[in-house]
């Protein structure tokens, strides 16, 4: 049931474009911070923030999923910002 409403609220989260606009043009805007850095995201949600600092230019994107087995996810980024 847990999983579940985290669905549903990371959905209603996505589809506040004001709120994931404003995350992306701040990211976007600030390429220079993100460029060949490790960007760790705590409490990735859905992940958007990572695909975001991904497409910034970050060389690896960390994102920690918390289930019933704790998993660490880790994605190099072959991505050129564009």
């Amino acid at each position: 049931m847990r999983t579940l409403a985290f669905t549903r609220y990371g959905w209603e989260m996505l589809k506040d474009q004001v709120r994931t606009l404003s995350y992306r043009n701040a990211i976007m805007n600030n390429r220079d911070l993100f460029k060949d850095k490790i960007v760790l995201e705590v409490g990735s949600g859905t992940g958007i923030m990572c695909m975001f600092a991904a497409q910034a230019g970050a060389k690896y994107v960390l994102f920690p999923s918390f289930t019933k087995t704790r998993v660490w996810n880790r994605v190099q980024c072959d991505l050129q910002p564009g």
